[in-house]
């Protein structure tokens, strides 16, 4: 049975007349075709087609599991563990807050598969019509939706180049990384297909372009007049195909940005069949839109992939972030480093990655973002205003914030924006109290060096809850390619002991010299904001038995080993009851990613959803110091052995010392205290109360292992 008010909503895909509900399928009042309806999803299509990365053996599988356990997160994690990635994470929509939609939006996802896209635009939009040619990934999509608690998504099985609905029905299409399929007819299932042979023995009376045509243009027939198409794919020009990563779809080096024959060609050579998945730069793709009836289109580049957005900009901003452009992958990210050099900044846009667009049905239609439209109503911008978003992420879990950065004409950064991902579960409302409080503490204190954005607005706009500060134009130290070469390493099979462990020790003088100046200047700006926002004075004994005597009443199942050595670090702190200890604010989050440094000197500030107003001085020096060596030491030739091995081999240990002195003699603290400082921020670390926002295992310096790794540091001989 489905539901009776939207059944009145659907037209029979072959004449558009009305649809009536009899015995389980739907029969066309004009024509009268049936249409069965299968466990609930009305079912338009000719044909049983298949199109999943898994078979469709393991698709029932997943499908019956989910049902039968109620729990679809887990029966995906056990099934199909390697997909998850496919339609847990809400950051594959981030781009839905540049759609020009509103809360009462219908959107078709058009070839929405497992709903990767589907539930999370659900959250901010009336309702979402989720459309597949593949019967049992809706059937997945549908169970989600039900144990997610989403009656907003309808599921339809049909093809789409023959829909189920009126013209000028939805206010928005959603083409993701779908358009590049419609002209492979054939059953598909990648994961045996990416390695294994096609034999492209099927006819096609058209070519894929004008497959591609007709489905676009059916596209454009159920859009309102008003309405907009929202596309993504890979550039055909994309940087990474010129150095050797494969086509996205055919697993084919070398052949999108050649001649649509030639690749052909190649492809049947290599027994791909022919090669029919058309993939456009972003002139091309403009062209093809308005051959379909598009007539305006906003065109962006995306670095590395639209499916994980880590920079979205407007095509003609790409110049730039030339310099940003990233591609997975240690060896291709060195030659990418080399070609990017050698391109122009004149052809950056031509060279993205991944392309999205969002296209108007026609040239009267506005295409004003959505999160524009939200910040003009709240006259945090101006209708007049001219100016572009920037989508600039670095955390991607549902919990995190979609972050954007605002642009005037001559772009310039005025403004940087975080929207909440998942409407119950957000950490800006935190924030923007947090903001306000040290904001004010600030204004007492105006000859400080360091800056904190300002606070400009926090509010739910329209179904979107938003933050805004002002933009600091400043730039955190990149660490990734020091935490990722050893991957490289791995990954070509290079395993000598004695080569690995002589090129990590060069590596390591190399990363260390690199962080050496940047956490000085870090260690001066926290002794600055500690003093500026200080609450009085502790002393060591006081504050160290505080902390353990939480870590005893919040802990459970504490292991011998570790009860004996916090105990052991109590002892220690007796007699030290006269070293006098400022107490302080603690940023929570104090490393380099929230850490930034300008051209002229000055350290800037961000991300206070962490921030405690009173608390001691050594969790934030910590968290600066050793986040980055965790991580370091994690990547590490010298991974499995112990932290303390990895600090003392490479020579870390001895810049850690001088680092924590540099601190004390900074803050007036005497240096006794030194071999202990780590001791106590890591029991901090494992004290605190985490909000739902932020995985406590996202914290390098969290959990009883690392516990166990700090306790068997040994300063007191380097000291």
């Amino acid at each position: 049975m489905i539901n009776s008010c939207l059944i009145q909503l659907i037209v029979c895909p072959h004449c558009r007349a009305t649809l009536n509900e009899d015995d389980n399928k739907l029969a066309c009042s004009k024509c009268n075709r049936t249409y069965p309806v299968r466990r609930g999803i009305p079912d338009f299509r000719q044909k049983d087609d298949y199109w999943c990365n898994v078979s469709r053996e393991k698709m029932k599988h997943l499908n019956r599991r989910a049902e039968e356990s109620g729990d679809w997160l887990n029966s995906a994690k056990e099934i199909i563990p390697e997909y998850a990635d496919h339609f847990v994470p809400f950051y594959r929509a981030d781009s839905q807050f540049l759609w020009p939609t509103t809360e009462n939006s219908r959107i078709l996802d058009a070839g929405c598969m497992w709903g990767g896209l589907t539930i999370p635009a659900a959250q901010f939009h009336r309702e979402v019509y989720a459309v597949d040619k593949t019967v049992e990934t809706l059937e997945f999509l549908k169970i989600r939706a039900k144990q997610m608690g989403f009656e907003n998504i309808h599921t339809f099985a049909a093809f789409i180049k023959s829909l189920p609905f009126s013209d000028n029905f939805f206010d928005l299409v959603i083409l993701n990384g779908v358009l590049e399929w419609v002209g492979l007819e054939e059953d598909v299932i990648l994961e045996k297909h990416w390695k294994g042979k096609r034999n492209g023995k099927h006819v096609y009376p058209k070519t894929p372009e004008e497959m591609q045509i007709d489905v676009l243009k059916e596209l454009h027939r159920v859009l309102k007049p008003e309405g907009s198409l929202y596309i993504a794919m890979e550039n055909r020009y994309g940087i990474q195909y010129f150095i050797g990563h494969p086509d996205d779809h055919n697993n084919v080096r070398f052949v999108t940005f050649l001649p649509r024959f030639f690749a052909d060609k190649i492809s049947r050579i290599v027994g791909k069949g022919g090669y029919r998945t058309y993939i456009y730069s972003p002139k091309q793709l403009v062209n093809i839109l308005k051959k379909s009836g598009f007539e305006s289109c906003s065109i962006y580049g995306v670095f590395p992939h639209y499916i994980k957005i880590k920079k979205a900009f407007p095509l003609g901003m790409a110049s730039l972030f030339k310099n940003e452009v990233q591609i997975d992958g240690v060896f291709p990210r060195i030659l990418h480093k080399i070609v990017k050099s050698l391109i122009p900044k004149s052809i950056t846009q031509h060279v993205t990655p991944s392309l999205f667009a969002i296209c108007a049905k026609n040239n009267q239609n506005e295409l004003i973002p959505r999160i524009q439209n939200s910040l003009i109503k709240v006259n945090v911008l101006k209708r007049s205003d001219n100016v572009n978003f920037v989508i600039s992420n670095n955390r991607y879990k549902n919990r995190n914030s979609t972050n954007m950065i605002i642009y005037d004409y001559n772009n310039y950064p005025l403004y940087f924006c975080k929207i909440a991902r998942e409407v119950k579960i957000s950490g800006l409302r935190t924030e923007t109290e947090n903001m306000k409080w040290l904001s004010d503490k600030m204004l007492m204190n105006k000859n400080l060096n360091f800056r904190i954005p300002k606070f400009i607005f926090s509010e739910t706009v329209d179904g979107l809850e938003i933050f805004v500060t002002t933009f600091l134009g400043a730039k955190n130290i990149k660490l990734t390619s020091h935490y990722i070469i050893n991957k490289g390493f791995d990954r070509i099979g290079i395993n000598n002991r004695f080569f690995r462990k002589s090129i990590g020790f060069a590596e390591e003088k190399v990363f260390l010299k690199k962080i050496d100046g940047k956490i000085k200047q870090a260690i001066n700006t926290l002794v600055e904001f500690q003093q500026s926002t200080s609450n009085g004075k502790s002393n060591m004994k006081n504050i160290v038995n505080e902390v353990v005597n939480k870590y005893f009443k919040c802990q459970r199942n504490i292991s011998d080993e570790i009860r004996r050595n916090i105990l052991e670090l109590k002892d220690k702190t007796r007699i030290m009851s006269e070293i006098d200890i400022l107490t302080c604010s603690v940023h929570g989050d104090y490393d380099f990613d929230n850490v930034l440094f300008f051209a002229d000197g000055r350290v800037g500030l961000i991300d206070f959803e962490h921030l405690e107003k009173d608390g001691s001085p050594f969790f934030d020096l910590a968290t600066l110091i050793f986040n980055p060596l965790i991580m370091k030491w994690q990547s590490s030739y010298l991974r499995n052995e112990s932290f303390d091995s990895y600090l003392n081999e490479y020579g870390a240990i001895k810049y850690v010392v001088k680092w924590l002195k540099y601190f004390c003699d900074e803050q007036q603290i005497s240096s006794s205290i030194i071999p202990m400082i780590p001791l106590i921020a890591a029991v901090e670390q494992n004290i605190k109360s985490y909000p739902l926002f932020r995985d406590p295992n996202t914290y390098p310096m969290y959990g009883e292992d690392m516990l166990k790794e700090f306790f068997s540091i040994n300063i007191d001989r380097n000291y």
